[in-house]
């Protein structure tokens, strides 16, 4: 192929699905109130029921974000694997075709 590369589809949308995903992780992960949390995690109140609420609420977002970043980097690894299989294959027919 070359020094230049080719740059196709399936490259671009693995990379922004990649991208996507990370962003998708941080917005889940930095949206919990931690401030919050902390202030009701340290008070010694008899009804913890908020405190308990919080604390799910913080397993929901974290595991909402591991979700999202592990599905969205899968889906752009399958992407980009894709994509040099094919470059594989084009340079395979080349080189076929240079032969004959």
């Amino acid at each position: 192929m070359g020094v230049l590369k080719r740059a196709s589809l399936a490259k671009i949308i693995g990379v922004i699905f990649m991208f996507l995903g990370v962003i998708a992780f941080l917005y889940m992960v930095l949206s919990f109130d931690y401030d919050y949390y902390n202030e009701i995690k340290h008070t010694k109140v008899s009804d913890n029921i908020e405190r308990i609420v919080m604390e799910e609420q913080l397993i929901i977002h974290w595991v909402v974000g591991l979700t999202s970043l592990i599905s969205s980097v899968a889906v752009g690894t399958v992407l980009l694997t894709l994509d040099k299989i094919a470059g594989l294959i084009e340079d395979v027919r080349d080189r076929l075709s240079a032969i004959d």
